[in-house]
C-alpha cells in the first residue's frame, strides 16, 4: 500500500524539490511487506528484520527475496540515520527527507537498488493480494 519512489525503469523518483521521504516511501514499505507475510503465516514477532527472517523460514519468502528486503531495510535505515545525524550537526531538526542529488554516487546506487528490490517484492505480492500502486 506504499508506493516506492522508483519508476518503471527502476530510477529514483524524488518529489518536485528533489527529495525522497525515506520513512514514508521506503522503510514503511519494507515494514508493511514484513507485516503481510508475518500475518499470513501466523508470525507474531514485532521487529521488521525478525519478521522477514521468520517469513523466510516459514517459506513465505524465498531466501533471495528475504535477503534483498533485509539488505534494503539496512541500506534505507543507514542512509536515513546518517541524514538525521547531519541535520543535528547543522542545527536543524532531524527529518526523513533526503536530497537525492546530495547523495554520494555509490550511496545513490545503493538506495536505488534497495528500492528496486522493494518494488519487486511488492509486485510479486500483488499477484496474491492486488495492491493499488
Amino acid at each position: 500500500d506504499v508506493k516506492v519512489p522508483v519508476n518503471r525503469r527502476g530510477r529514483l523518483t524524488p518529489d518536485r524539490d528533489g527529495r525522497l521521504d525515506l520513512k514514508a516511501g521506503a522503510a514503511l514499505a519494507i515494514a508493511n511487506l514484513a507485516r503481510v507475510h508475518a500475518l499470513a503465516h501466523g508470525i507474531t514477532i514485532s521487529s521488521t528484520v525478525d519478521r522477514l527472517l521468520a517469513a523466510e523460514d516459514a517459506g513465505a519468502l524465498s531466501p533471495e527475496t528475504g535477503s534483498e528486503l533485509r539488505e534494503a531495510f539496512e541500506t534505507v535505515s543507514r542512509i536515513r540515520l546518517e541524514h538525521q545525524a547531519d541535520c543535528l550537526r547543522e542545527g536543524r531538526l532531524p527529518d526523513n527527507r533526503i536530497e537525492v542529488g546530495a547523495l554520494a554516487p555509490l550511496r545513490r546506487l545503493a538506495l536505488r537498488d534497495a528500492l528496486r528490490a522493494v518494488a519487486g517484492a511488492q509486485r510479486r505480492l500483488s499477484v496474491y493480494a492486488p495492491l493499488r500502486l
